[in-house]
């Protein structure tokens, strides 16, 4: 794997339990800064995925999926806020995606561009042969580290500077 690309990787996230609530994983969403996070089940494994379409979905009123256009509703929080108070105790794996783009250690470049030209998440977990999460690439890292990239195969410097990066990549 390339250096320009191992910088932007963000390894030893802590991934979701299946018993975890919703309410915690939208907590661990927002502080992770992330758009998706893997769930594993007791041994470790990776079983899904939950993310912020996960997270709004659980917590609209269902009729909202159907709907195409929502101009029309003047007043709306009660709806949602309903809905949310039964369902923000419950476990993400209730929620949770079961069909998810994972990558391997030693994935191409190539191979997660066209993963997230395809998939719709944001994040896709990096796991070990045991199917464990070992890291996450979001989609937007991937897009800077391949700007680095080519920036330094043409001879310009194009990497980002440590405090725009994520606060774990910025103490490696």
């Amino acid at each position: 794997m390339y250096d320009y690309l191992r910088r932007y990787i963000r390894p030893g996230v802590k991934p979701l339990s299946e018993t975890d609530s919703i309410r915690e994983a939208a907590r661990r969403l927002s502080i992770d800064q992330l758009t998706d996070l893997p769930v594993v089940d007791p041994s470790g494994t990776v079983v899904g995925l939950f993310g912020e379409k996960e997270l709004i979905e659980a917590l609209c009123p269902r009729y909202l999926q159907e709907l195409k256009d929502t101009h029309f509703i003047a007043r709306d929080f009660e709806d949602v806020a309903d809905e949310a108070a039964k369902v923000m105790d419950l476990p993400v794996s209730d929620v949770m995606r079961r069909e998810f783009a994972t990558l391997g250690e030693d994935f191409s470049v190539l191979h997660a561009a066209e993963l997230f030209l395809h998939k719709r998440q944001g994040t896709i977990p990096i796991l070990n042969p045991e199917r464990q999460p070992v890291a996450l690439l979001r989609r937007s890292d991937l897009g800077r580290a391949i700007i680095e990239g080519a920036a330094r195969r043409a001879g310009k410097d194009a990497e980002v500077s440590s405090e725009e990066l994520p606060p774990e990549a910025a103490r490696r």
